[in-house]
């Protein structure tokens, strides 16, 4: 009896094996399925990413030129090598930048428009001075109107900047 049991068990060992191996098969083809469909996502991705208009984000993206309360650049070497990066993509591509002024809101509302829009002039002068033509930077002067920090005396030198922002199609042109 005992050798008669023996095959039917192997047989029963091998079919659980064989329904196992089946099911696992099964998961391996929904993996891969899931992996061909990521992958088709990542690669749309990608693609919409990798555009000069979104390098050009990403290389303004975060990054800000601070002043001191007149007009003294804070930060120069950091500042030229980004400008440096951001002029060599400008000069490859058709599209233009947006250079906006800004400052804080101690004195006048006319003073701070005329100094916020100084600062973005002098900002757009680099960076025409490493080869963009003028004609692709926009200059833009919000004043105190964004601030990054609040207002108060002590709290206010983030707000001394100019910042960037990629032009909309078109925009530097008349």
């Amino acid at each position: 009896m005992a050798r008669a049991g023996a095959p039917a068990s192997l047989v029963a060992d091998l079919r659980a094996r064989v329904d196992s191996l089946t099911a696992a098969n099964r998961e391996t083809e929904r993996l891969n399925a899931t992996v061909a469909e990521i992958s088709l996502g990542l690669a749309a991705l990608t693609a919409r990413l990798d555009t000069p208009r979104a390098r050009l984000t990403a290389l303004v993206d975060g990054f800000a030129v601070f002043f001191s309360e007149g007009n003294a650049l804070l930060h120069e070497a950091a500042v030229n090598t980004r400008l440096d990066a951001i002029a060599d993509h400008l000069k490859r591509e058709s599209f233009g930048v947006r250079v906006v002024g800004h400052t804080d809101a101690s004195g006048p509302a006319a003073r701070n428009l005329s100094l916020s829009r100084g600062r973005a002039e002098a900002v757009a002068s680099m960076l025409a001075a490493r080869g963009v033509e003028r004609r692709r930077i926009v200059i833009v002067s919000r004043a105190a109107s964004f601030p990054l920090n609040d207002q108060e005396a002590g709290n206010r030198e983030r707000n001394r900047r100019v910042t960037f922002e990629p032009l909309y199609d078109h925009e530097d042109q008349p």
